[in-house]
């Protein structure tokens, strides 16, 4: 709330009444500020840092990383402290993101903890998701996510979940009669 020359967001009647404002030709302003320093956007530029330091095998993707990271501070976006693995500025499961939000801030997190899931042994163990039906949703989403990546440069658009034709039912020959309600299908 500020009091200014002009209108700015929403006129604060009560207030400018009892001060008078009017009169002296001000009002009484209730509005917000768009900031790009957010603590979203700083975890993004720390990712986008640490990966324009950490890449060695493609020089491009190195740079374009780090002019990123120098494009959001250019922007205002401030630093952040390194945090600490699994400590995230917001929760990825909040629903106040939007779902750009969402992936910027889940494509962050994978590669700010550059965790590429394999059967090797590493030095950190992911947990499994629980149920075999989140495991068939994981694997839909990461083969619809890799070939949206790909096609759209190209012109295609990729759509998971929306079409009822396009269900994919693996070859069943051999197995017992009952086999098919325990492999998940693929849309």
């Amino acid at each position: 709330m500020q009091t200014l020359d002009r209108v700015r967001g929403r006129i604060d009647i009560l207030r400018t009444a009892r001060h008078q404002l009017l009169q002296r030709g001000k009002v009484a302003c209730v509005f917000d500020d768009m900031t790009t320093d957010t603590p979203l956007n700083r975890f993004v530029k720390a990712a986008l840092n640490s990966l324009g330091r950490t890449i060695r095998r493609d020089r491009d993707l190195a740079h374009r990383c780090r002019l990123l990271g120098l494009l959001m501070e250019n922007s205002g976006v401030g630093d952040a402290p390194l945090p600490h693995r699994g400590q995230y500025p917001v929760s990825p499961r909040l629903g106040r993101l939007s779902p750009d939000d969402r992936q910027i801030l889940h494509a962050a997190i994978l590669a700010f903890n550059l965790d590429l899931p394999t059967q090797d042994a590493g030095s950190y163990l992911l947990t499994a998701p629980s149920g075999e039906h989140r495991m068939a949703e994981l694997f839909e989403r990461a083969i619809g996510g890799f070939y949206e990546h790909h096609l759209s440069e190209q012109g295609w658009r990729v759509h998971r979940h929306q079409n009822d034709r396009c269900w994919i039912q693996w070859r069943l020959d051999d197995g017992s009669l009952r086999m098919r309600e325990f492999i998940p299908s693929m849309q």
